[in-house]
Formats: structure tokens, sequence, C-alpha cells
């Protein structure tokens, strides 16, 4: 999710598909912005 806002995709529509709040969606980007799928993991 966070890889497709950097490429542009709007915020407000990401966070209404994954059924997730606007702030949850910052604290996940301040948490992993940067990071690979597997160094989330």
């Amino acid at each position: 999710m966070l890889k497709q806002a950097e490429v542009g995709v709007p915020v407000a529509e990401l966070i209404r598909k994954a059924g997730i709040t606007e702030q949850t969606y910052y604290r996940w980007e301040a948490k992993y912005a940067g990071l690979e799928v597997d160094q989330v993991r």
C-alpha cells in the first residue's frame, strides 16, 4: 500500500480500499516507509 502511494495513487483511495483509517495509514507510513517487503516481515 505504501508503494502505491509513492507512485501517485491517492491516499484516500488506498485507505478506502483497505478499510483502514487515515490515521492508521500515516502511522504505518511513519513506521515502514522505505523498507522492502522482506524487511517488514
